[in-house]
């Protein structure tokens, strides 16, 4: 640490930047041989790459050679070069070439060939020639891949050129030398930090580079459905076009899906034109899956910088849960019910329970004259209201309630199955959880609150749920209590007894490994569910 710290003190000393061996002329040395070098090789290697990867000519002996080339030692070569050429900067430059050359020449190699396939064919469909394609689509889109050549030709020549002083050219190797020499290890150490803090810099300004420019599109996602069964896949596509009369560059677009990425490599997007990306979403779990925003993204391959531009919002996909549909057979149990005559008085319904004096503001069509002569006070008939089924779902939201997870997912498409078949017979429903009392005004909201419907810590069990149930919903005429396989028969009898005694009750406790099996828990008929394929002779059974 000592060392750090005094090299970083001899490179922060003004006094050490100027001169012959100073910092400042040595560093700008540095930065000429290392942009010479690499620049000599692009100009080799960038035309020859993109050549070899667009006819795909000499791939066979040019990989083997690039190859052989990373493995020559720099400084054999400069020594050798150096014998030929003396001392100056011509060996160590001829080196510096050789040792970038394979780096610049596979990055415009692969950057050629990995332009996606569709979008090559697509430009020669449309009759481009091969040299348009190369430049408007092959080039543009393996641009990454030789930005990233480049950054591994610089880093290596950056860190190689230290070795130009072995040939008495000048360069942050002069101190490294000097220092080596005079047994100065700061000098070496500070001569060390420059060439990192280089490399570091060379790597931040070319990942800037790549993050330049901004794409800009009118983009538009379509799912072809938000509501999807749980296990059906759900389809979507992006279309991508210009916003004015100018072709778009290619770019790389993302857009979330729930807590994954999907990534699309987006190509040239011609004037007047529109890109298509089609894409499926996996539905193997009930939920809201969010997927978006879709946003361009501009940076270097290792994430150093990166900017992103949303186009869209995001949209919610809903994944239900799969149900069953119920015949007219299969809910007598709720039907048994309707048209039976309650306590509760009227005036205006259709079982007659007596007569009454007159009040201001009753229906004068229900006046008995007769009476009302006899008498001489105005009498109007009443009425015994008679019941419409309100089908009241307690579904148990309490972890200990459930053994396995498929259990509560037949559960929650249990219930959801009850509900519909009495959304589609026009009858009022409830659900009541641990999780609250949501208004089901139609189908489609019985399977989105179902969606999301999940077990529920320290909700409590089944006999306060029961207990809040007739709370919240006092008018009900059936309740079916669903509840797992853990829930003992004396806890369901004791949330039987919570019911009013009009209620007529239903347990379906969700067994995954018992049979389809009835039975009367002091007078409560109890059905273990073992899948949801059983759910409607499971109510048959319980009509009978």
């Amino acid at each position: 640490m000592r060392f750090v710290l005094a090299a970083l003190a001899y490179i922060a000393d003004p006094a050490h930047w100027s001169g012959a061996m100073g910092i400042g002329p040595l560093l700008v040395q540095h930065v000429l041989y290392s942009l010479a070098g690499v620049l000599i090789a692009a100009l080799i290697g960038v035309p020859a790459g993109w050549w070899v990867g667009h006819t795909g000519r000499g791939r066979t002996w040019v990989q083997p050679l690039s190859g052989t080339a990373r493995s020559l030692p720099t400084l054999g070569l400069i020594t050798l070069f150096g014998l030929v050429l003396g001392v100056g900067l011509s060996a160590p430059m001829i080196a510096f070439v050789i040792l970038a050359l394979p780096s610049v020449l596979a990055g415009a190699m692969s950057g050629v060939r990995a332009a996606s396939v569709m979008a090559v064919d697509g430009a020669r469909a449309s009759g481009m020639s091969e040299l348009q394609v190369l430049s408007r689509v092959e080039i543009p889109l393996g641009a990454p891949l030789l930005v990233g050549g480049l950054r591994s030709a610089s880093l290596q020549v950056i860190s190689t050129a230290t070795l130009a002083a072995y040939t008495g050219a000048g360069g942050l190797g002069r101190l490294m030398f000097l220092g080596l020499k005079t047994q100065d290890y700061v000098m070496m150490l500070a001569s060390a930090l420059l060439v990192i803090a280089l490399a570091l810099a060379t790597l931040m300004v070319l990942a800037a580079v790549q993050a330049l420019g901004r794409a800009t599109y009118r983009v538009r996602l379509a799912l072809v459905s938000t509501r999807v069964v749980v296990g059906d896949p759900a389809l979507g596509s992006l279309y991508l076009s210009p916003p004015s009369g100018r072709a778009t560059r290619p770019a790389t677009v993302e857009m979330p899906v729930g807590q994954g990425l999907a990534v699309f490599d987006i190509p040239r997007i011609s004037p007047d034109s529109e890109h298509q990306e089609v894409f499926t979403v996996p539905t193997r779990h009930r939920g809201v899956i969010t997927v978006g925003p879709v946003r361009s993204i501009r940076g270097d391959a290792l994430g150093l910088v990166r900017r992103s531009q949303n186009w869209t919002e995001p949209v919610d996909l809903f994944i239900h849960p799969r149900t069953v549909n119920l015949d007219s057979t299969a809910i007598g149990f709720i039907r048994d019910i309707e048209g039976a005559v309650t306590q509760d008085l009227s005036s205006s319904d259709v079982s007659f329970h007596a007569l009454r004096e007159y009040t201001p503001g009753d229906d004068r069509r229900n006046v008995h004259w007769k009476t009302t002569a006899r008498t001489g006070r105005l009498m109007v008939r009443q009425f015994e209201e008679t019941r419409r089924a309100h089908l009241l779902v307690v579904h148990d939201l309490d972890p200990h309630a459930w053994d396995e997870e498929e259990d509560f997912e037949t559960s929650v498409s249990a219930s959801a199955s009850l509900l519909l078949a009495a959304v589609r017979d026009n009858r009022e429903i409830s659900l009541v959880t641990q999780a609250g009392h949501p208004y089901l005004p139609t189908g489609a909201r019985v399977l989105d609150v179902f969606t999301t419907l999940d077990p529920v810590e320290g909700a409590g069990d089944m006999v306060g749920l029961t207990r809040q149930a007739v709370s919240a919903v006092p008018q009900a005429s059936v309740a079916v209590l669903v509840t797992g396989s853990r829930t003992p028969a004396a806890a369901l009898h004791r949330a039987y007894a919570e019911l009013p005694a009009s209620t007529r009750c239903l347990a379906l406790r969700i067994d995954g490994r018992q049979r389809l099996a009835s039975q009367k828990v002091a007078g409560l008929p109890v059905v273990t569910l073992p899948d949801l394929e059983h759910l409607a002779p499971a109510m048959r059974k319980a009509g009978s």
